[in-house]
């Protein structure tokens, strides 16, 4: 990035430091939302912890709280996604956790946010699968000073909606999914797509009976570690990419072009397109170790700079799907998955018909076995 660039960004310094402010994780039915603390560069001894080993725990330090009323806009104004906020350069903050037809919230804090009728990305339903806009969700944002925002669009291509690009015996058999590139230039108001190529898509194009739902989809909050951001992201898998929890990273993540991807060995610039590039160039992306299940959220645990993520897992012993956190010092390096309770996902009233959809309960990490 340029001396003139950083000029013109130096008021995310401001954004960034209020956000960290946020210390709770906040969980509701379909809402995941992590606050990202924005760390500094470690020493190696700092990095070197992440190999030790860490018993990590959350404890409940408040009572539960409705965090937002959903007032329904229309039938299918519904939440499936994530809640991710970011500050705008009024201070307000804006959180999206939308369908396929994003709205925005916006908002003094997390806690008194208001929802905005107006349509900020409506997706595409494109039936043509090279162009990668079919339904998409927004579910991870960066801004660097509030105005110009990056959405990473989680595109699901719905054979089942499109003449001949079905013959599955389900829905889910036919549907194919891409990370794409989104771009905000007030304040996250208005989304459009900002590059062609997507950021994360399978060596396979989009077919009509592959069984299952494959691709990459659903990515984690942005986060930031080193010189760097950061996003995990699932793949289901697809032609020569197995089933993984993979990870991007970007120096400069408003430009499309730095983002590059872990390979197991190294990270590496891949922006891999089964429409017009040879499937026989396509690079893996690698699991990255102990983290196998789908990471929502990560944030920075602010006494010791070690990060948390926050993932679904599957239990050992039920074969049902668990919350856990996993720590670590560096992207790559984490601890055992510990599971955790899974009573506080709240819901409370009808989803559909509007309500409180979202309890905010703030808990208090609790780190061991390293010094910080």
């Amino acid at each position: 990035m340029s001396k003139g660039q950083k000029a013109r960004t130096s008021p995310g310094a401001e954004i960034r430091r209020r956000i960290a402010r946020y210390s709770s994780i906040c969980l509701g039915a379909w809402l995941t939302f992590a606050p990202i603390a924005f760390g500094q560069s470690r020493s190696r001894e700092e990095v070197a912890l992440a190999k030790a080993p860490i018993a990590a725990s959350l404890t409940v330090v408040g009572a539960p709280r409705s965090a937002l009323v959903w007032r329904k806009c229309e039938n299918i104004d519904v939440v499936d996604a994530g809640l991710r906020a970011f500050r705008d350069r009024q201070g307000q903050v804006v959180g999206i956790a939308s369908e396929y037809r994003t709205r925005i919230m916006t908002g003094p804090s997390l806690l008194e946010m208001s929802k905005h009728c107006a349509v900020s990305l409506d997706s595409a339903a494109n039936p043509d699968p090279a162009v990668h806009n079919d339904w998409t969700w927004i579910l991870a944002t960066w801004t660097p000073d509030g105005v110009n925002v990056l959405g990473i669009g989680h595109n699901e291509y719905h054979g089942e909606n499109h003449a001949g690009r079905c013959l599955g015996k389900t829905p889910r058999e036919c549907r194919y999914g891409t990370l794409v590139f989104l771009e905000s230039h007030d304040g996250g108001r208005h989304f459009t797509r900002s590059a062609t190529r997507p950021l994360a898509a399978v060596p396979v194009r989009q077919a009509g009976d592959f069984g299952k739902d494959i691709g990459f989809f659903s990515p984690s909050n942005i986060f930031h570690s080193g010189s760097a951001e950061y996003v995990f992201v699932r793949t289901s898998g697809g032609g020569a990419q197995p089933a993984a929890t993979c990870l991007f990273r970007s120096s400069e993540p408003l430009n499309p072009d730095s983002w590059q991807m872990y390979d197991g060995k190294g990270f590496r610039t891949q922006r891999f397109d089964p429409y017009r590039d040879d499937t026989a160039t396509y690079i893996p992306c690698a699991q990255i170790p102990r983290l196998n299940g789908m990471v929502w959220s990560v944030l920075t645990h602010e006494a010791s700079g070690r990060l948390i993520a926050l993932l679904t897992v599957i239990d050992p012993v039920t074969r049902q799907n668990r919350l856990a956190i996993s720590t670590s010092q560096d992207p790559l390096h984490w601890t055992h998955p510990v599971m955790i309770a899974a009573d506080f996902l709240w819901r409370k009233g009808n989803m559909r018909q509007g309500g409180h959809i979202l309890v905010s309960i703030p808990y208090r990490p609790k780190l061991q076995g390293a010094k910080f």
